[in-house]
Protein backbone atom coordinates (compact mmCIF):
# COMPACT_ATOMS: atom_id res chain seq x y z
CA UNK A 1 0.00 0.00 0.00
CA UNK A 2 1.27 3.59 -0.62
CA UNK A 3 2.99 5.56 2.83
CA UNK A 4 2.44 9.16 2.66
CA UNK A 5 5.34 11.20 3.75
CA UNK A 6 4.19 11.92 7.35
CA UNK A 7 5.00 15.67 7.61
CA UNK A 8 3.50 17.61 4.78
CA UNK A 9 1.45 21.18 4.53
CA UNK A 10 -1.41 21.82 2.18
CA UNK A 11 -0.23 25.11 0.11
CA UNK A 12 -3.20 27.33 -1.63
CA UNK A 13 -2.06 25.90 -4.74
CA UNK A 14 -3.48 22.68 -4.00
CA UNK A 15 0.13 20.89 -4.07
CA UNK A 16 1.46 19.51 -0.89
CA UNK A 17 4.94 20.45 0.09
CA UNK A 18 7.35 18.51 2.84
CA UNK A 19 8.85 20.65 5.10
CA UNK A 20 11.86 19.96 7.73
CA UNK A 21 10.59 18.36 10.66
CA UNK A 22 14.19 16.38 12.01
CA UNK A 23 17.36 17.98 13.78
CA UNK A 24 19.16 16.71 10.97
CA UNK A 25 17.03 18.23 8.18
CA UNK A 26 16.49 21.39 9.69
CA UNK A 27 20.13 21.74 10.02
CA UNK A 28 20.57 20.58 6.65
CA UNK A 29 18.14 23.67 5.46
CA UNK A 30 20.07 26.48 7.88
CA UNK A 31 23.35 25.34 5.96
CA UNK A 32 21.70 25.84 2.19
CA UNK A 33 20.48 29.18 2.98
CA UNK A 34 23.98 29.93 4.37
CA UNK A 35 25.36 29.24 1.08
CA UNK A 36 22.86 30.65 -0.85
CA UNK A 37 23.97 33.63 0.99
CA UNK A 38 27.73 33.13 -0.19
CA UNK A 39 26.81 32.78 -3.60
CA UNK A 40 24.63 36.09 -3.79
CA UNK A 41 27.98 37.95 -2.00
CA UNK A 42 29.90 35.98 -4.66
CA UNK A 43 27.63 36.61 -7.58
CA UNK A 44 28.21 40.44 -7.39
CA UNK A 45 31.16 39.54 -9.79
CA UNK A 46 30.01 38.00 -12.79
CA UNK A 47 33.33 35.97 -13.37
CA UNK A 48 32.00 33.51 -10.37
CA UNK A 49 28.96 33.17 -11.52
CA UNK A 50 30.48 32.17 -15.71
CA UNK A 51 32.24 28.91 -13.81
CA UNK A 52 29.49 27.46 -12.09
CA UNK A 53 27.19 27.94 -15.35
CA UNK A 54 30.35 26.37 -17.35
CA UNK A 55 30.58 23.69 -14.57
CA UNK A 56 26.34 22.82 -15.42
CA UNK A 57 26.70 23.23 -18.91
CA UNK A 58 29.55 20.85 -19.22
CA UNK A 59 27.29 17.83 -18.21
CA UNK A 60 29.01 15.99 -15.96
CA UNK A 61 25.91 15.31 -13.85
CA UNK A 62 22.34 14.42 -14.82
CA UNK A 63 19.62 17.00 -14.54
CA UNK A 64 21.46 20.31 -15.48
CA UNK A 65 22.72 20.37 -11.84
CA UNK A 66 26.43 20.35 -10.48
CA UNK A 67 27.75 19.28 -6.91
CA UNK A 68 28.78 22.30 -4.65
CA UNK A 69 31.44 20.05 -3.64
CA UNK A 70 32.98 19.79 -6.86
CA UNK A 71 33.28 23.48 -6.88
CA UNK A 72 34.87 24.06 -3.50
CA UNK A 73 36.74 20.74 -2.98
CA UNK A 74 38.88 20.95 -6.78
CA UNK A 75 41.01 18.09 -5.54
CA UNK A 76 38.53 15.66 -5.85
CA UNK A 77 36.14 17.38 -8.75
CA UNK A 78 35.09 15.66 -11.16
CA UNK A 79 35.29 19.09 -13.50
CA UNK A 80 39.17 17.50 -13.51
CA UNK A 81 38.40 14.88 -16.10
CA UNK A 82 36.33 17.11 -18.10
CA UNK A 83 38.24 18.77 -21.16
CA UNK A 84 34.70 20.41 -22.06
CA UNK A 85 35.15 22.24 -18.66
CA UNK A 86 38.64 23.10 -19.11
CA UNK A 87 37.93 24.54 -22.01
CA UNK A 88 35.07 26.79 -21.30
CA UNK A 89 37.10 27.63 -18.66
CA UNK A 90 40.21 28.64 -21.04
CA UNK A 91 38.25 30.59 -23.44
CA UNK A 92 37.14 32.82 -20.92
CA UNK A 93 40.43 32.92 -18.98
CA UNK A 94 39.22 31.22 -16.03
CA UNK A 95 40.08 28.77 -13.85
CA UNK A 96 37.97 26.30 -11.49
CA UNK A 97 40.25 28.29 -8.46
CA UNK A 98 39.18 31.67 -8.97
CA UNK A 99 35.57 30.37 -7.78
CA UNK A 100 37.00 28.04 -5.05
CA UNK A 101 39.15 30.55 -3.76
CA UNK A 102 36.55 33.34 -3.48
CA UNK A 103 33.97 30.99 -2.00
CA UNK A 104 36.26 29.92 0.89
CA UNK A 105 37.22 33.54 1.20
CA UNK A 106 33.28 34.28 1.76
CA UNK A 107 32.76 31.16 4.12
CA UNK A 108 35.43 32.25 6.27
CA UNK A 109 34.50 35.71 6.92
CA UNK A 110 31.06 34.52 8.37
CA UNK A 111 33.54 33.36 11.52
CA UNK A 112 30.99 30.13 11.57
CA UNK A 113 32.52 26.88 12.39
CA UNK A 114 29.32 24.96 12.28
CA UNK A 115 29.24 25.87 8.99
CA UNK A 116 32.76 25.38 7.82
CA UNK A 117 32.13 21.69 9.05
CA UNK A 118 29.63 21.24 6.87
CA UNK A 119 31.20 22.92 4.14
CA UNK A 120 34.12 20.25 4.60
CA UNK A 121 32.02 17.04 4.95
CA UNK A 122 30.76 17.73 1.61
CA UNK A 123 34.45 16.54 0.35
CA UNK A 124 33.95 12.76 2.11
CA UNK A 125 33.38 9.73 0.21
CA UNK A 126 29.86 8.97 0.86
CA UNK A 127 28.84 12.22 -1.01
CA UNK A 128 29.37 9.78 -4.07
CA UNK A 129 26.64 7.88 -3.57
CA UNK A 130 22.91 8.54 -4.98
CA UNK A 131 20.03 9.64 -2.85
CA UNK A 132 17.65 8.46 -5.52
CA UNK A 133 19.81 5.28 -5.54
CA UNK A 134 20.22 4.62 -2.00
CA UNK A 135 16.82 5.02 -0.87
CA UNK A 136 17.99 7.19 1.78
CA UNK A 137 17.41 11.11 1.77
CA UNK A 138 20.68 13.25 1.77
CA UNK A 139 19.28 14.76 5.54
CA UNK A 140 17.87 11.67 7.03
CA UNK A 141 20.58 9.40 6.37
CA UNK A 142 24.26 8.85 8.21
CA UNK A 143 25.38 10.20 4.04
CA UNK A 144 26.68 13.29 3.50
CA UNK A 145 24.12 15.34 1.30
CA UNK A 146 24.78 15.86 -2.13
CA UNK A 147 24.59 19.67 -2.11
CA UNK A 148 23.38 20.72 -6.03
CA UNK A 149 23.11 24.13 -7.58
CA UNK A 150 20.47 23.13 -10.20
CA UNK A 151 19.16 25.23 -13.03
CA UNK A 152 16.10 23.90 -14.69
CA UNK A 153 14.80 25.10 -17.91
CA UNK A 154 18.59 25.68 -19.01
CA UNK A 155 17.62 23.72 -22.44
CA UNK A 156 20.91 21.78 -21.79
CA UNK A 157 19.12 18.64 -23.45
CA UNK A 158 18.82 20.59 -26.24
CA UNK A 159 21.43 22.15 -26.74
CA UNK A 160 24.30 19.28 -25.93
CA UNK A 161 27.71 20.34 -26.17
CA UNK A 162 27.04 23.94 -27.72
CA UNK A 163 29.77 26.16 -27.21
CA UNK A 164 27.59 29.20 -28.06
CA UNK A 165 25.18 28.43 -25.79
CA UNK A 166 27.57 28.29 -23.31
CA UNK A 167 27.69 31.75 -23.89
CA UNK A 168 24.06 32.19 -23.39
CA UNK A 169 24.09 30.80 -20.05
CA UNK A 170 26.67 32.57 -18.26
CA UNK A 171 26.07 36.31 -19.73
CA UNK A 172 22.48 35.69 -18.10
CA UNK A 173 22.32 36.80 -14.50
CA UNK A 174 20.90 33.97 -12.29
CA UNK A 175 18.13 34.33 -9.88
CA UNK A 176 19.07 32.18 -6.75
CA UNK A 177 16.74 29.93 -4.09
CA UNK A 178 16.87 28.00 -1.42
CA UNK A 179 15.52 24.75 -0.84
CA UNK A 180 13.71 25.39 2.51
CA UNK A 181 11.32 22.39 1.37
CA UNK A 182 10.10 19.82 -0.87
CA UNK A 183 8.30 22.65 -3.06
CA UNK A 184 6.79 24.00 -6.27
CA UNK A 185 7.68 27.29 -5.69
CA UNK A 186 9.71 29.32 -3.37
CA UNK A 187 11.13 33.04 -2.32
CA UNK A 188 14.53 33.92 -4.51
CA UNK A 189 16.76 36.94 -4.98
CA UNK A 190 17.11 38.47 -8.79
CA UNK A 191 20.48 40.92 -8.96
CA UNK A 192 19.17 43.83 -10.08
CA UNK A 193 21.95 45.62 -12.17
CA UNK A 194 22.33 49.68 -13.86
CA UNK A 195 23.15 49.93 -18.00
CA UNK A 196 26.76 49.45 -17.10
CA UNK A 197 25.86 45.65 -15.76
CA UNK A 198 26.89 47.32 -12.14
CA UNK A 199 25.38 45.62 -8.94
CA UNK A 200 22.98 47.65 -7.15
CA UNK A 201 20.39 45.32 -5.15
CA UNK A 202 18.81 41.74 -4.67
CA UNK A 203 15.01 41.73 -4.97
CA UNK A 204 12.66 38.97 -4.03
CA UNK A 205 10.96 36.81 -6.35
CA UNK A 206 8.19 34.21 -6.15
CA UNK A 207 10.36 31.13 -7.94
CA UNK A 208 8.25 28.79 -9.67
CA UNK A 209 7.96 27.02 -12.80
CA UNK A 210 6.65 29.64 -15.10
CA UNK A 211 9.79 31.64 -13.54
CA UNK A 212 11.97 29.18 -14.43
CA UNK A 213 11.34 28.52 -17.57
CA UNK A 214 11.44 32.71 -18.61
CA UNK A 215 14.51 33.41 -16.31
CA UNK A 216 17.66 31.90 -15.26
CA UNK A 217 17.68 30.62 -11.98
CA UNK A 218 19.94 28.28 -9.51
CA UNK A 219 18.16 26.20 -6.65
CA UNK A 220 20.59 25.66 -3.96
CA UNK A 221 19.21 22.17 -2.39
CA UNK A 222 19.61 18.20 -2.62
CA UNK A 223 18.08 17.10 -6.17
CA UNK A 224 19.29 13.81 -6.14
CA UNK A 225 21.52 13.70 -9.26
CA UNK A 226 23.92 11.43 -10.73
CA UNK A 227 26.93 11.05 -12.49
CA UNK A 228 27.36 10.38 -16.00
CA UNK A 229 30.21 7.30 -15.51
CA UNK A 230 28.75 5.12 -17.91
CA UNK A 231 29.96 5.76 -21.95
CA UNK A 232 26.46 6.95 -24.18
CA UNK A 233 24.40 4.74 -25.00
CA UNK A 234 24.13 3.30 -28.75
CA UNK A 235 20.47 2.45 -28.13
CA UNK A 236 17.83 4.49 -29.92
CA UNK A 237 14.07 4.24 -30.62
CA UNK A 238 13.44 2.51 -34.31
CA UNK A 239 10.89 2.87 -36.85
CA UNK A 240 8.98 -0.50 -37.75
CA UNK A 241 11.11 -3.21 -40.12
CA UNK A 242 10.85 -6.70 -41.46
CA UNK A 243 12.35 -9.52 -39.96
CA UNK A 244 15.99 -9.46 -39.64
CA UNK A 245 17.37 -12.72 -41.10
CA UNK A 246 20.35 -13.87 -38.72
CA UNK A 247 22.38 -16.51 -40.30
CA UNK A 248 23.38 -19.11 -37.43
CA UNK A 249 20.40 -18.39 -35.37
CA UNK A 250 18.44 -21.55 -33.97
CA UNK A 251 15.15 -20.21 -33.57
CA UNK A 252 12.99 -17.24 -33.56
CA UNK A 253 13.77 -14.37 -31.58
CA UNK A 254 11.35 -11.48 -30.80
CA UNK A 255 12.79 -8.56 -28.78
CA UNK A 256 10.93 -5.80 -27.19
CA UNK A 257 12.60 -1.72 -26.05
CA UNK A 258 10.67 0.98 -24.95
CA UNK A 259 10.52 3.44 -27.30
CA UNK A 260 10.03 7.41 -27.21
CA UNK A 261 8.06 8.47 -23.73
CA UNK A 262 6.43 11.63 -23.28
CA UNK A 263 5.63 12.94 -19.45
CA UNK A 264 2.72 14.94 -18.96
CA UNK A 265 2.89 15.61 -15.09
CA UNK A 266 5.97 16.52 -12.72
CA UNK A 267 6.17 14.47 -10.12
CA UNK A 268 8.89 15.71 -8.82
CA UNK A 269 9.03 19.37 -7.02
CA UNK A 270 10.52 22.02 -8.63
CA UNK A 271 12.56 22.63 -4.95
CA UNK A 272 14.17 20.07 -2.81
CA UNK A 273 16.18 19.33 0.16
CA UNK A 274 15.26 15.36 0.20
CA UNK A 275 16.83 14.34 -3.24
CA UNK A 276 13.48 14.29 -4.88
CA UNK A 277 13.65 17.20 -6.86
CA UNK A 278 14.03 18.23 -10.58
CA UNK A 279 13.00 16.22 -13.44
CA UNK A 280 11.06 13.37 -13.17
CA UNK A 281 12.73 9.56 -12.84
CA UNK A 282 10.17 7.32 -14.71
CA UNK A 283 10.78 3.31 -14.67
CA UNK A 284 9.44 0.84 -16.08
CA UNK A 285 8.95 -2.86 -15.40
CA UNK A 286 8.74 -6.22 -16.50
CA UNK A 287 7.36 -9.23 -14.90
CA UNK A 288 7.14 -12.89 -16.36
CA UNK A 289 7.00 -16.11 -14.67
CA UNK A 290 8.63 -18.59 -17.60
CA UNK A 291 10.03 -21.60 -15.94
CA UNK A 292 10.62 -19.27 -13.03
CA UNK A 293 9.19 -20.95 -9.89
CA UNK A 294 9.84 -19.54 -6.55
CA UNK A 295 7.87 -19.90 -3.72
CA UNK A 296 4.68 -18.69 -6.19
CA UNK A 297 6.43 -15.59 -6.58
CA UNK A 298 7.90 -14.00 -10.52
CA UNK A 299 11.34 -12.71 -10.34
CA UNK A 300 10.71 -8.95 -11.63
CA UNK A 301 13.13 -7.67 -14.22
CA UNK A 302 13.30 -3.80 -13.44
CA UNK A 303 14.79 -1.79 -15.90
CA UNK A 304 16.59 1.88 -14.42
CA UNK A 305 17.79 3.93 -16.80
CA UNK A 306 19.34 7.27 -14.81
CA UNK A 307 20.67 8.67 -18.11
CA UNK A 308 17.24 9.20 -19.19
CA UNK A 309 14.96 11.17 -16.05
CA UNK A 310 12.73 13.54 -18.09
CA UNK A 311 13.38 17.06 -17.33
CA UNK A 312 11.09 19.72 -16.45
CA UNK A 313 10.87 21.73 -19.88
CA UNK A 314 10.42 18.44 -21.76
CA UNK A 315 7.87 17.78 -18.99
CA UNK A 316 6.19 21.19 -19.33
CA UNK A 317 6.75 21.20 -23.08
CA UNK A 318 5.02 17.45 -23.18
CA UNK A 319 8.38 16.42 -25.44
CA UNK A 320 8.69 12.99 -26.66
CA UNK A 321 12.25 12.01 -25.59
CA UNK A 322 14.11 8.75 -26.26
CA UNK A 323 13.78 6.23 -23.70
CA UNK A 324 15.57 3.07 -25.87
CA UNK A 325 15.79 0.74 -22.74
CA UNK A 326 15.68 -2.80 -23.85
CA UNK A 327 12.70 -4.49 -22.07
CA UNK A 328 12.87 -8.23 -22.93
CA UNK A 329 15.80 -9.39 -25.25
CA UNK A 330 13.82 -12.69 -26.12
CA UNK A 331 10.29 -12.90 -25.58
CA UNK A 332 9.59 -16.85 -25.88
CA UNK A 333 6.90 -17.90 -27.50
CA UNK A 334 5.50 -20.22 -24.55
CA UNK A 335 5.96 -17.21 -22.37
CA UNK A 336 1.65 -15.92 -22.61
CA UNK A 337 2.11 -13.13 -20.77
CA UNK A 338 4.65 -10.58 -19.25
CA UNK A 339 3.63 -7.32 -17.75
CA UNK A 340 4.78 -3.95 -18.10
CA UNK A 341 4.75 -1.33 -15.09
CA UNK A 342 5.60 2.11 -14.41
CA UNK A 343 6.23 4.24 -11.60
CA UNK A 344 8.36 7.95 -10.87
CA UNK A 345 11.23 6.91 -8.27
CA UNK A 346 11.69 8.48 -4.87
CA UNK A 347 13.91 7.60 -2.13
CA UNK A 348 10.83 7.30 0.04
CA UNK A 349 7.56 5.77 0.76
CA UNK A 350 8.36 2.04 0.01
CA UNK A 351 5.19 0.60 -1.63
CA UNK A 352 4.58 -2.35 -3.83
CA UNK A 353 2.33 -3.94 -6.69
CA UNK A 354 0.99 -7.20 -7.63
CA UNK A 355 -0.38 -9.33 -10.27
CA UNK A 356 -0.04 -12.49 -11.72
CA UNK A 357 0.69 -13.70 -15.60
CA UNK A 358 -0.34 -16.99 -17.50
CA UNK A 359 2.80 -19.01 -18.74
CA UNK A 360 4.92 -22.28 -19.19
CA UNK A 361 5.43 -22.84 -15.52
CA UNK A 362 7.10 -26.74 -15.98
CA UNK A 363 8.55 -28.47 -18.55
CA UNK A 364 8.75 -32.58 -17.29
CA UNK A 365 11.53 -34.78 -18.58
CA UNK A 366 8.54 -36.29 -20.70
CA UNK A 367 8.19 -32.86 -22.78
CA UNK A 368 4.51 -32.23 -20.72
CA UNK A 369 4.20 -28.75 -20.41
CA UNK A 370 2.15 -27.37 -17.44
CA UNK A 371 1.11 -23.15 -18.52
CA UNK A 372 -0.82 -21.53 -15.77
CA UNK A 373 -1.29 -18.51 -13.57
CA UNK A 374 1.85 -17.38 -11.49
CA UNK A 375 1.51 -14.08 -8.94
CA UNK A 376 4.27 -11.59 -9.21
CA UNK A 377 5.09 -8.35 -6.49
CA UNK A 378 7.61 -5.79 -7.14
CA UNK A 379 8.30 -3.01 -4.44
CA UNK A 380 9.27 0.13 -5.19
CA UNK A 381 10.18 3.94 -3.80
CA UNK A 382 7.49 6.70 -4.39
CA UNK A 383 6.02 9.54 -3.29
CA UNK A 384 3.13 8.95 -6.38
CA UNK A 385 1.31 5.64 -6.95
CA UNK A 386 1.27 3.57 -9.78
CA UNK A 387 1.37 4.85 -13.06
CA UNK A 388 0.30 2.37 -15.34
CA UNK A 389 0.40 -1.69 -14.49
CA UNK A 390 -0.67 -3.65 -17.45
CA UNK A 391 -0.73 -7.40 -19.04
CA UNK A 392 0.64 -8.04 -22.20
CA UNK A 393 -0.58 -11.12 -24.40
CA UNK A 394 2.56 -12.70 -26.50
CA UNK A 395 -0.28 -14.16 -29.26
CA UNK A 396 -1.57 -10.31 -30.19
CA UNK A 397 1.08 -8.15 -29.38
CA UNK A 398 3.57 -8.22 -32.05
CA UNK A 399 0.56 -8.30 -34.69
CA UNK A 400 -1.12 -5.04 -32.60
CA UNK A 401 2.18 -3.02 -32.37
CA UNK A 402 2.18 -2.02 -35.90
CA UNK A 403 -1.50 -0.34 -36.10
CA UNK A 404 -3.40 2.78 -34.55
CA UNK A 405 -4.66 1.58 -30.57
CA UNK A 406 -5.42 4.93 -29.16
CA UNK A 407 -5.55 7.12 -32.30
CA UNK A 408 -1.88 8.63 -32.12
CA UNK A 409 1.35 7.13 -33.48
CA UNK A 410 4.57 7.53 -33.24
CA UNK A 411 7.00 6.97 -35.75
CA UNK A 412 5.59 4.32 -37.00
CA UNK A 413 4.32 2.75 -33.34
CA UNK A 414 0.96 2.62 -31.82
CA UNK A 415 1.58 5.37 -29.11
CA UNK A 416 0.39 3.24 -25.58
CA UNK A 417 -1.48 5.26 -22.59
CA UNK A 418 -1.83 8.20 -24.98
CA UNK A 419 -4.41 10.38 -22.44
CA UNK A 420 -1.86 9.07 -19.51
CA UNK A 421 0.48 10.85 -17.58
CA UNK A 422 3.19 8.97 -19.47
CA UNK A 423 2.46 8.07 -23.00
CA UNK A 424 4.89 5.55 -24.82
CA UNK A 425 5.73 3.23 -27.28
CA UNK A 426 7.17 -0.17 -27.26
CA UNK A 427 8.98 -1.40 -30.19
CA UNK A 428 9.77 -4.78 -31.51
CA UNK A 429 11.71 -6.55 -33.93
CA UNK A 430 12.34 -9.97 -35.20
CA UNK A 431 15.41 -12.23 -36.13
CA UNK A 432 15.32 -15.44 -37.51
Amino acid sequence: MQTEPADKVQMASGREDYLPTTAKEKELVVNLQKTTEVLKKLYIDTKNLTVVNASVATQVYTDESILLKDLIHPQNSRLNNSKRFKELMSRNNLELSYFTDNFWKVARLMSDSAYLNFLNSLNEPAAVTSPKRSGRTGSESSQVPQVSIYCPYSQLEEKPKNMDFFYEITEQVASVVTATADADQGTGYRPVRDENGNFIRYDEVLVDDNYCANNPTQIIGVNGIEPYDLPPSTMSAFVPGTPVDLPGITREVKQVYVGDVKCKRQFDKLISFTGNGGGSEIRFTRADGYLKMNDGQVTADMFLVGSQTISRRNIRNENWVAYAAEWDGDWEDANKQENIAIYEEDNRNTSEFSGQVSTTLKIDSLGSVQIGPIGFKINYKSDDYIILQNNLNRDTFFSLNRIDLEGEMKDGWPVRSKNGDVSFTLNDRTFY
